[in-house]
């Protein structure tokens, strides 16, 4: 692939995480700088070379970086003999944020078992829905940490295939 070819292909990558994030309730910049991140050179990232990059202006990559760094995606690094602050998204910061799904599941679990409580009384119908919500979130509350585990082992034997 030419190198026009494969510069085209990496902006439609960026805008395409762009377009991903929205869709996930983030904002469109966030998934470009996100995606612009994932695959620059050097990972380390300054805020002007990030506007030049996205094409984007100095505040709108302030605050997108504020929100990253805030959100634990990205962090905020510095480079020795340089006085500029640089951006380089958060190696493992995908599995920081499943387990940040599973602290979000056990609260909708606990905030439906104090639900069932109140309809302790009631019939099993009436409870049904709230029970089977319950149910959902407790079975993928218990899933994660197994996931996460799982990952961790698969990453490891990738890791030594490759080195070997």
């Amino acid at each position: 692939m030419d190198e026009l070819a494969r510069t085209t292909r990496l902006h439609h990558f960026v805008e395409e995480m762009g377009l991903l994030m929205e869709e996930t309730g983030g904002s469109r910049m966030m998934g470009r700088v996100m995606g612009h991140l994932l695959i620059c050179d050097p990972a380390e990232q300054s805020a002007s070379d990030l506007a030049d990059a996205l094409q984007a202006s100095a505040g709108s990559i302030s605050q997108t970086t504020r929100q990253l760094v805030a959100a634990g995606l990205v962090d905020r690094v510095s480079l020795p003999g340089d006085r500029k602050t640089y951006f380089r998204f958060r190696d493992g910061a995908y599995v920081d944020q499943m387990r940040s799904r599973s602290s979000m599941l056990t609260m909708f679990r606990e905030v439906a078992d104090r639900g069932l409580a109140l309809l302790d009384d009631k019939p099993a119908t009436q409870r049904a829905r709230l029970r089977d919500f319950r149910d959902f979130y407790a079975f993928m509350e218990g899933q994660i940490p197994g996931m996460v585990a799982r990952w961790h082992e698969h990453r490891a034997a990738m890791a030594a295939k490759e080195e070997g």
